[in-house]
């Protein structure tokens, strides 16, 4: 919550207690550049962006529990949490852009938080904050929105509610221990439930990742690859929103998206990407004469599942073809990489 990045992606560092007439009418005083700091004295107010960010994305979940209401007292609770500004920082003898609290920005008075009075600290108002995160943190609505959300990263993007209620049970009883939350959900029965295997699909990043795993490449420059997951609409520490990226199927599973994990498969195959290459000796344990034999020994080598019908159909009509296109020669060049692509491709390698 002190992260600079927070509270700076979030404007928690220009929030502040609205400017009094008083500093307003000493501001006046004060000669020629008077106007300009008037003006920015009346820009200067309370901003709720961090307040609900707390509330929505990292405690109770959208609109559970709290109200606007909640959100602006959150807020008022929050000013003064700001960063230590670079002009400024050898003068407090303070790191620059680290977090700083200042006193004459916080909102004074009591407020009224989720039902509780949070009390004005005078001798520590930053205090107020804190409690506000304690709050939050044991709330019941906390611990089902945190466990509804590990649930759906480990198990399945719909995960069953009954499972979602004893995890957050665990929360609540260990006071958000997270390696017990964590043994809660492998240890539940939802978690070897054959409906949840391999329910959950790849993101662009775990594709790509697995991609050069399974195949063992050897990556010179790993900018060619980061290339790889922009196109892909993942680009590492680059999402905008402050939700993060989406784990959820839907967000990944459209045409557009699908072509280019394809395009990567086969570019990574037959090594068109310069720095990024597999191993020489890749496709050397391929029987030049016996190419029926491959796709067993590539799904073997990629796959920790069998192949459908459907993907072995796909192959083996790729393989008919080339053999009758290819000589033998040419063979392993042109139908190795196709087989591997159609392998990292295919619905199977797609699943976690």
């Amino acid at each position: 919550a002190h992260h600079p990045a927070m509270l700076f992606f979030l404007d928690n560092h220009l929030s502040c207690r609205p400017a009094t007439q008083e500093e307003i009418d000493a501001i006046e005083k004060r000669g020629r550049n008077a106007p300009k700091r008037v003006d920015a004295l009346r820009q200067r107010g309370l901003n709720e962006n961090y307040g609900r960010e707390l509330l929505e994305l990292h405690t109770l979940g959208v609109d559970n529990y709290y109200t606007q209401d909640d959100v602006i007292e959150v807020a008022k609770c929050l000013t003064g949490w700001t960063i230590t500004p670079k002009r400024a920082a050898k003068q407090l003898d303070r790191e620059a852009l680290s977090f700083l609290f200042v006193r004459d920005f916080h909102s004074a008075g009591d407020k009224r938080v989720l039902g509780t009075i949070v009390r004005e600290n005078k001798e520590d108002p930053e205090a107020e904050g804190r409690q506000v995160i304690k709050l939050l943190a044991n709330h019941k609505g906390t611990a089902h929105f945190l466990s509804w959300k590990l649930c759906r990263w480990f198990v399945n993007d719909q995960p069953d509610e009954k499972m979602v209620e004893r995890v957050a049970k665990v929360f609540i009883d260990s006071k958000g221990d997270l390696p017990s939350v964590y043994m809660a959900i492998f240890e539940d029965p939802e978690f070897f439930n054959q409906a949840n295997y391999q329910s959950k699909y790849k993101r662009p990043f775990e594709f790509v990742i697995s991609a050069l795993r399974a195949t063992g490449a050897e990556i010179g420059d790993p900018l060619i690859i980061h290339k790889q997951l922009v196109e892909m609409n993942e680009a590492i520490y680059r999402c905008a929103d402050p939700t993060g990226y989406y784990d959820q199927a839907e967000a990944w599973q459209d045409p557009g998206a699908m072509s280019l994990r394809w395009k990567f498969a086969y570019d990574l195959a037959r090594g068109s990407f310069r720095t990024v290459q597999l191993p020489s000796s890749f496709y050397d344990e391929l029987p030049i004469d016996e190419p029926e034999k491959w796709i067993d020994i590539l799904a073997a080598r990629l796959l920790c599942t069998p192949l459908t019908d459907q993907t072995s159909a796909a192959l083996d009509k790729l393989v008919e073809r080339k053999q009758g296109d290819t000589t033998s020669r040419r063979l392993r060049g042109e139908l190795g990489p196709l087989l591997v692509a159609g392998i990292l491709g295919s619905p199977e390698f797609q699943k976690q």
